[in-house]
């Protein structure tokens, strides 16, 4: 199992990036809505064990029939290459088929 050291013995520069950006977010407001702040009571559970599980079938990815993006957007992945690198001639040869108006990599 796992040593049962605190954040702050096992990655100080982390544990102090979390402090510093505590009393960020104590002394301004954030006016974007995904960004607000959650209360203690909040953070202390989802730092629980309760996080190990993700029974709610984890990430939708951009694009997907579900998301909004894929439903105004019609998302073709292009994939990697045996050297875990964009495949530009993969990518090339799905752009010629599917025409898009813009590509993101």
């Amino acid at each position: 199992m796992f040593a049962p050291l605190p954040l702050s013995q096992t990655d100080p520069d982390l544990w102090a990036a979390i402090q510093k950006e505590d009393t960020r977010q104590q002394d301004h407001i954030e006016l974007i809505a995904s960004e607000n702040y959650t209360s203690p009571a909040v953070m202390e559970a989802q730092g629980s064990q309760l996080t190990n599980k993700y029974a709610e079938g984890g990430h939708l990815t951009h694009g997907m029939a579900l998301n909004m993006s894929g439903k105004w957007f019609n998302a073709v992945a292009y994939g990697l290459n045996e050297q875990e690198e964009i495949d530009y001639d993969r990518m090339e040869a799905l752009a010629r088929e599917h025409k898009p108006k813009l590509i993101i990599a």
